[in-house]
């Protein structure tokens, strides 16, 4: 049986014991892809295991919508620093705050692998239910912490909420860095294999935060009760 354990409550248990939700299911899919990585590389999966504040959990009750939050990997510092240049100038502060992300998996109503009107929309419409939950979820992280910063990579990959640059995020190389999540080439292009979601049907859509990590996670689970209301 595969334990599994919540930053946020210090509290285990095991897979096969749990209610069956989308929730758990998350968490218990990431703790098996921990488990099964730990055969080829222990170092780099208990690297990503401490990282991971929150593991993953659906945000909707359809389960999809479904997010984490990690403390960054320093792989990807000079990543962030080049696309979020407005973060990455609070980050020569001496204080508790550190850069941390919230990555986000949704599955659209169809495959968007296709290019067309109707897949173009549909990535559209995720992407903007994504930036209104960020929207939401930096209030909340300003009423905590006013000094907190923020920002999201838009739908091309440069930064929505402030200065941009012509430097565009990797949100697959950020994935497979964060969640260990299996990568690929399809028609030219590199996809994420989702465990749950898998491919077809799924986009990915990053938070980046400049805050204290108890004090986002706080804002994170406020945003979550809400959405789960």
């Amino acid at each position: 049986m595969n334990e599994i354990r919540d930053v946020r409550s210090g509290k285990a248990s095991n897979c096969s014991d749990r209610e069956v939700t989308h929730t758990n299911i998350a968490y218990c899919t990431f703790e098996l892809l921990c488990s099964n990585s730990k055969k080829a590389s222990s170092a780099v999966s208990d690297r990503r295991k401490k990282r991971t504040l929150l593991f993953p959990r659906a945000l909707l009750a359809d389960g999809d919508f479904e997010a984490s939050m990690h403390q960054l990997p320093r792989t990807l510092f000079s990543e962030v620093k080049l696309v979020f240049p407005d973060i990455a100038s609070c980050c020569n502060r001496e204080d508790e705050r550190e850069l941390l992300t919230v990555p986000t998996f949704h599955s659209a109503s169809f495959s968007i692998l296709e290019m067309n009107e109707g897949t173009d929309n549909e990535r559209l419409r995720l992407f903007l239910r994504f930036k209104d939950y960020a929207a939401d979820f930096l209030k909340e992280l300003k009423n905590i912490d006013v000094s907190s910063v923020g920002d999201i990579p838009d739908i091309d990959g440069s930064a929505t909420f402030s200065r941009s640059t012509v430097t565009i995020y990797d949100e697959v190389s950020s994935t497979r860095s964060l969640l260990g999540y299996s990568t690929f080439l399809y028609m030219g292009v590199q996809m994420v294999q989702h465990p749950r979601i898998h491919y077809s049907k799924l986009a990915v859509h990053t938070m980046v935060l400049f805050a204290k990590p108890g004090d986002a996670m706080e804002a994170f689970i406020r945003l979550e009760n809400q959405y789960k209301l």
